[in-house]
């Protein structure tokens, strides 16, 4: 071994740090909104949503697994949710997740791709998703 470790010490791997102005709740994200704001704007969605199904907070809180304080509080932007609950949301209310983050829908096509051989299936979803940004791009 040419450094100076002992045997049993890991070797540890040092990543650059953040620029100056970058770190925290407040950094920017590429649509030049901070997190602050995004929370915000996700809990309004949420919130929509769930007014939407006529559930109580209590319920939404429930749900989750989650306390109906902590929950309002994501409503409110004050605090974000986690993985598993946004998965969770996905999977027991059909929540779109995309639509809940970005506040953007994606088109659904209803394409059986049963009927396209699986070796064709991932290149024909490409196909389709390049066709759909295209016709949805803006002309410039």
């Amino acid at each position: 071994m040419n450094d100076n470790r002992s045997k049993n010490q890991p070797r540890v791997r040092k990543f650059p740090s953040e620029p100056a102005g970058e770190k925290g709740l407040g950094r920017a994200s590429k649509s030049g909104r901070n997190k602050e704001e995004l929370l915000r704007e996700m809990g309004n969605r949420l919130r929509q949503i769930r007014l939407e199904k006529n559930w109580t907070q209590d319920k939404m809180a429930e749900c989750l697994g989650i306390t109906k304080a902590f929950y309002g509080k994501i409503e409110r932007g004050e605090s974000s949710i986690a993985l598993e609950k946004l998965a969770l949301l996905n999977e027991t209310m059909d929540i779109d997740l995309n639509y809940l983050i970005t506040g953007e829908t994606i088109p659904v096509l209803p394409i059986n791709f049963q009927d396209v051989p699986r070796e064709k299936r991932y290149s024909m979803e490409q196909l389709i998703k390049y066709a759909v940004s295209l016709a949805s791009s803006k002309e410039e």
